[in-house]
């Protein structure tokens, strides 16, 4: 007897589902993509039960025929791509035909779509890969999925799913990543009854981050911008106060897909250089735009990876990093006394120092979601052109068409809270007007505690012709504000022994002594290290060495390494070594033995440039001055003035802050004073 079989359809439809329909969050993102791809203005998320009980998506797109209604649920059935070729030239999210297939394979679905031109809507009915009924009805155009009881007839994969609450916060993770990667579109989402976030869809990078994360959130972003070659980078990035050890909103899109990509992370961490504290994460909203035939997006079972030529990898490792590290060098600041207190940026003068905490907050929506079946006012919204389809446009022209939106990174209106809102709301009128019925949407998720629309950066300017993003002027407050000093500080006096009162003009800033030092240590000995022939110090008796034979061979390898960072090391017998010169910065032989026992144990795994770079911090973190040092007013002043001559001088090489500026509010904050 035959061993060898061919499995029936439905084993075949659990295999495919297993690969595309991870959780209830692959179902969402499915389905979302599809409303893209189909030119949706606005779109409407529900879901109930951390996603398993049900996902509904409904949008505005141009919708299904009723010819093609049956072909949806056939796998590897799509109107995306016909050729082997095409995939060269992939511009849609979705090409392969599988979604909807998996997701009816393992759930009950009901989907239910209507073309411009088609006088009713069509309906279909699957439960487990089986069609059970057809209809039509009235309906708005566009398409409604509705997805229930997910894994209903695979109890070995329902077993697996997490908790609700889970499964719900990743489905709200994707929901955002999706939202952000589209800011030209109108989402609105809602677990159970309530209002999760709603985006305007006006195109505007920053609005939709708003929307999502909050305005205090986003007063936190910098724009980015970068070009090298045929490819783009622009977006979104967090001040190094924004940073984590959890951060959430760690964003790459690429030609309009959300992708993950850790080797375009490390790049983003190298561009932020010793900004960061150890282990901490910053917010991103990064773009990538290139040639679509250098991009293979046929990698990964749920398109969450993207195939690029080890040549093109290099080259965007490099932009992404230089456009970071340019932004943040153009934004670098002194830590304000209040955002490192309670964790949030300093206040604007808009904001009086008695506002309450909950000014402005937004009241929760309660009412439930009307069923699946409630009519919505046909009337077309004037604010949004027609949805159009993606299917049938050029390549080039969907490229413009991502770039002229993708270029708003900040827009120019702000991002106050109740524009946002306001936009928002005139988003999702006409067929999604019943979702407004009964709600307050006044300022989206995350409404600044403090309810000022001052709060927010405001920008000024337009995007300029090919899709740059618009210039941002910060408020008086805000990121940014009080950025550099045209004079170094004049110490005042020495707090506890560690910290120093500085004067500048109308403020006072705290200076951490030993971090300061560090950073000025760390600049010095990076200059030193970084020159193509380092300063060598000929050592008037050579340093011989001895080590094990195992670590005599590790050593033999890196010979060549360690004498390109300028240290003259030769054999001197068997598992003996012989230096006669280092670079200045390893002037004794104490340091010098330590940073070879740290570079045969660590160079290998970080590579030769970043372990130096992690070597010489540690080096300037010795050689700093420690706290509980008594300085003298010269000292002092001296050591303000080579602070403010480092290239960046606001915080330590580990990332800590040096200096922290305390203005007039922050006192008047601190003894609950309302002065004039």
């Amino acid at each position: 007897m035959a061993k060898i079989r061919v499995l029936p359809p439905e084993v075949v439809g659990h295999i495919a589902a297993g690969e595309v329909v991870e959780r209830p969050a692959s179902v969402a993102k499915e389905l979302v993509e599809n409303s893209l791809d189909a030119g949706a203005r606005r779109v409407v998320v529900a879901y109930e039960g951390g996603g398993i009980a049900l996902v509904r998506v409904r949008d505005d797109g141009e919708g299904i025929s009723a010819e093609d209604l049956p072909h949806v649920f056939v796998r590897h059935a799509t109107s995306k791509i016909a050729r082997a070729e095409d995939l060269a030239r992939v511009t849609t999210l979705g090409f392969r035909g599988e979604a909807l297939p998996s997701i009816a394979a393992v759930a009950r679905v009901r989907l239910v779509s209507r073309t411009p031109d088609a006088p009713v809507a069509s309906w279909i009915e699957v439960e487990g890969g089986v069609v059970v009924g057809r209809g039509e009805e009235a309906r708005a155009p566009g398409t409604e999925v509705v997805v229930r009881d997910l894994f209903f007839n695979t109890p070995a994969r329902r077993k697996f799913v997490r908790s609700l609450v889970a499964e719900g916060a990743h489905l709200l993770e994707i929901l955002e990543r999706l939202a952000l990667s589209r800011p030209d579109v109108a989402f609105a989402v809602y677990g159970g009854d309530r209002l999760a976030f709603a985006t305007p869809g006006d195109g505007v990078l920053l609005h939709a981050y708003s929307s999502v994360a909050g305005a205090e959130a986003a007063r936190e972003m910098i724009p980015v911008e970068g070009e090298r070659g045929p490819w783009r980078v622009w977006g979104l990035v967090g001040a190094p106060s924004a940073a984590r050890k959890r951060v959430r909103r760690m964003y790459f899109n690429v030609n309009g897909r959300p992708v993950r990509s850790f080797a375009w992370q490390r790049a983003v961490l190298d561009g932020y250089g010793t900004r960061l504290l150890r282990e901490h994460r910053p917010p991103f909203v990064l773009f990538v735009e290139g040639p679509p035939e250098r991009i293979d997006p046929n990698v990964h079972p749920a398109k969450w990876e993207v195939r690029l030529s080890e040549e093109d990898e290099h080259l965007l490792y490099g932009l992404v990093r230089d456009a970071v590290s340019r932004a943040l060098a153009r934004a670098d600041r002194t830590f304000f006394f209040g955002e490192l207190v309670r964790g949030r940026s300093a206040p604007t003068d808009a904001e009086g120092p008695m506002r309450g905490e909950d000014a402005g907050a937004l009241p929760t929506p309660t009412e439930s979601i009307p069923p699946e079946g409630s009519q919505g006012s046909p009337a077309p919204v004037s604010e949004a052109p027609p949805a159009r389809s993606s299917e049938g446009i050029p390549p080039s022209e969907r490229r413009s068409a991502l770039s002229s939106f993708r270029g708003k990174v900040s827009g120019s209106g702000g991002v106050r809270a109740s524009d946002v809102a306001e936009r928002t709301r005139s988003r999702l009128r006409g067929p999604f007007a019943f979702l407004l019925q009964g709600r307050r949407l006044e300022a989206g998720t995350g409404s600044p505690p403090h309810g000022g629309e001052a709060d927010t950066p405001e920008v000024v300017g337009t995007s300029r012709e090919g899709g740059g993003p618009a210039h941002v002027r910060e408020p008086q407050g805000g990121y940014g504000a009080g950025l550099s000093l045209a004079a170094s500080p004049v110490p005042l006096l020495q707090l506890f022994d560690t910290y120093i009162l500085a004067q500048g003009e109308g403020e006072y800033y705290l200076v951490d002594q030993h971090a300061a030092q560090e950073r000025i240590w760390y600049e010095r000995l990076r200059r030193a290290a970084a020159d193509g022939t380092p300063a060598v110090q000929f050592l008037a008796v050579p340093w011989v060495f001895e080590r094990s034979a195992s670590e005599a061979e590790a050593l033999a390898e890196h010979l060549e390494a360690l004498r390109e960072m300028g240290i003259d090391i030769a054999p001197f017998g068997p598992r003996r070594f012989r230096v006669r010169a280092v670079p200045d910065w390893l002037a004794d032989e104490e340091t010098f033995l330590a940073f070879l026992e740290r570079f045969l144990g660590e160079g290998g795994r970080l590579g030769r440039l970043e372990f130096l770079d992690e070597f010489l911090k540690d080096r300037a973190c010795k050689a700093a001055i420690k706290g509980n040092r008594r300085l003298t007013q010269e000292e002092m002043a001296g050591l303000l003035a080579e602070l403010f001559r480092c290239s960046e001088p606001y915080t330590c090489p580990h990332g800590r802050p040096t200096i922290v500026r305390i203005g007039r509010e922050d006192f008047e904050r601190l003894f609950r004073r309302t002065v004039p």
